[in-house]
């Protein structure tokens, strides 16, 4: 394959810039910052798109090459398989596909595969060549050898890659530590603990320990349901028996109301019989009054009358005259006195006739009084000794009724002995208390069903999950399945292409290398850990960690010039980006050699910034095209 003609409308700095390439070596001139990388990655954005991601980079592809000055952001390039087929593609990259025409300008852009995320894979199908691979082997770009000491390690290791996979950054051993960390991080083994597939293992061996407590719980379901109604049964029978206690309850204050009423009707009783009993001794006090009155005064007039007969027959007896005259003057007051109290007892007797008048008809008013309450005390007595006898009925009609209507709950006995108000308290508690008891273990027993109920709606899922922890432990399985049988792949791979590949390109790699160096060093050795060794002039194999950098860059161009065969239908164009920069004169004479001779079938595309290869491929007679960018 030879790229024709390259012509950019505008990408990154360059503008309008048209470029013929001849079928050799075509030697591309112009100073840093001319455009000669953006060239090559226009080739490369041309053949398989540019790229708007940023990949770990500060910036993509796209946003770095996207002109600032002008809305264009175009290209096209023509380009010729080996049948002779010539194609042109044109990239407007502001689009994700490309229009490709064939030699007669037909659009034939829909015959290849289009992928919306990558676009067309029109020049994959035409060289079955990856743009990886085009940029790890065919393209070299800007500062892809490293040419200095504290890198040199790491173009070794480039060198050890390439020889044993094909690829300078891919690495055998790595791949198979990444396929080793991909199991483990990503699946995981016996002996680690917090991986998905100890993850998983864990997770079915509790959820198979669910699924059978679930199955348990399920056959316990039963018999919960029977102790739930046994225990119902007991609250109704229980809350009947307490219905009859407080009916019973009721009737006992009921009761007490009539009681209470009937003590107060004693209560008046009492009270009405204090109150006779006090009128009596009333009555019997007024009329001992009158009594000492009458005899009080008849007393006094006896004495006076007494008196009287004594003085009259002192005056008969005595002779002395004094002794008469003072007997005679004490009868005159003595007759005096008995002539008062007589008009005194007048007075008082008229007046003891008004009180003992006033004395009688108080008297007969306390009698009559006393008639009014001893008729009521009967008639409240009477009432009283009904009440009893009514209180008494009524009682003995509710433990009869209550007996009748209740006789399934208690018998007759227990429903009179409830109308003890302490016995029908102490029931009352003790039954509340049990029904409190059986409504809780009825409420549990609720909950347990409940939750059982609850749990099993979860079975289906669980068992639903389990089955998908199944698959996905299958997954996994076939995952680890996958990784082994691709590290057996690798290894068999790797042990063939030691056995055919490494040979044919070590020799090649040789015969280049001694060509390159200018016949130096005639031999190279890949061994089974691709350490390579070199054979110096005296026969010696040297490990190339003990060469010189200049040596090792060499070594490093020949390697992938020698894959190019290798890796395509096609002879693809070789383009080299400033990579002998670091060449001394001798080794770029040799390389450019090698180029102009060796690989004569091949297109070669050299970006330079100096004149040292315009001037060796001259004094070698090499011909060669020029383009200057300016």
């Amino acid at each position: 394959m030879k790229i024709k003609n390259i012509k950019v409308n505008a990408y990154g700095t360059l503008e309008q810039k048209e470029i013929e390439l001849g079928d050799h070596i075509n030697l591309i001139y112009g100073q840093n910052e001319s455009g000669k990388s953006t060239l090559l990655n226009f080739i490369k954005s041309s053949f398989y798109g540019i790229n708007r991601t940023k990949n770990g980079r500060d910036i993509s592809d796209y946003d770095r090459y996207k002109p600032w000055h002008t809305d264009e952001f175009s290209g096209k390039l023509t380009y010729q398989l080996d049948n002779g087929a010539e194609y042109q593609i044109y990239r407007d990259f502001k689009k994700k596909a490309p229009q490709l025409y064939n030699e007669r300008l037909e659009d034939i852009t829909n015959q290849y595969t289009m992928d919306k995320k990558e676009g067309s894979h029109f020049f994959v199908e035409q060289t079955n060549l990856e743009e990886e691979m085009f940029l790890k082997t065919i393209v070299s770009m800007q500062g892809e050898t490293r040419l200095n000491e504290q890198e040199q390690s790491f173009l070794i290791q480039k060198l050890a890659n390439l020889a044993g996979t094909g690829n300078d950054n891919l690495s055998y051993q790595k791949i198979v530590e990444k396929l080793n960390k991909k199991q483990l991080e990503e699946i995981g083994t016996e002996r680690t603990l917090e991986r998905p597939i100890n993850l998983v293992n864990r997770k079915l061996a509790e959820l198979e320990k669910q699924i059978q407590e679930l199955k348990m719980t399920f056959a316990r379901k039963d018999n919960l349901e029977q102790e739930k109604q046994e225990i119902k049964n007991q609250i109704e029978e229980k809350e009947n028996r307490l219905q009859v206690i407080k009916k019973i309850e009721t009737k006992l204050k009921e009761n007490e109301i009539e009681k209470e009423k009937l003590k107060n009707k004693r209560n008046e009783k009492k009270e009405l019989n204090d109150n006779i009993e006090k009128i009596k001794n009333e009555i019997t006090e007024k009329n001992k009054n009158k009594i000492n009155y009458k005899e009080e005064n008849k007393n006094n007039l006896i004495i006076l009358f007494i008196i009287l007969i004594v003085l009259f027959f002192a005056i008969i007896i005595f002779e002395n005259n004094l002794i008469k005259i003072i007997s005679g003057i004490v009868l005159l007051f003595n007759l005096i006195g008995i002539f008062l109290i007589i008009q005194k007892n007048k007075k008082i007797k008229i007046e003891n006739n008004i009180k003992e008048k006033e004395q009688k008809n108080e008297i007969e008013k306390l009698e009559n009084k006393l008639e009014y309450l001893e008729q009521n005390d009967t008639i409240l007595e009477k009432e009283i000794q009904e009440a009893e006898k009514r209180m008494d009925a009524a009682l003995d009609q509710e433990i009869e009724n209550i007996s009748n209507e209740y006789k399934n709950i208690y018998s007759r006995p227990e429903i009179f002995g409830l109308f003890e108000k302490e016995n029908n308290q102490y029931q009352n508690n003790k039954t509340t208390e049990e029904l409190n008891n059986d409504k809780v273990k009825y409420n549990s027993f609720t909950y347990q069903l409940d939750h059982i109920q609850e749990e099993l709606e979860l079975l289906p899922q669980k068992e639903e999950t389990y089955s998908s922890l199944q698959e996905e432990k299958k997954e996994l399985q076939e995952k680890t399945r996958a990784i082994n049988q691709a590290k057996a792949w690798m290894e068999k791979a790797y042990s063939q292409m030691q056995k055919n590949i490494t040979p044919q390109l070590t020799e090649n790699l040789s015969k280049n290398m001694s060509k390159i160096s200018g016949g130096k060093y005639q031999k190279i050795v890949i061994d089974a850990e691709n350490k390579i060794r070199i054979e110096d002039e005296k026969g010696q194999y040297i490990p190339i960690e003990r060469l010189s950098i200049g040596t090792i860059d060499q070594m490093y161009l020949a390697l992938r010039l020698s894959m190019i065969n290798q890796l395509s239908s096609e002879k693809m164009p070789i383009i080299l980006d400033e990579s002998f920069a670091y060449f001394d004169q001798e080794r770029l004479k040799n390389m450019l050699a090698f180029l102009g001779i060796e690989l004569k079938n091949y297109q070669v595309i050299l970006l330079t910034c100096s004149t040292r290869e315009k001037e060796i491929l001259e004094e070698l007679q090499i011909p060669y095209k020029l383009t200057e960018l300016a």
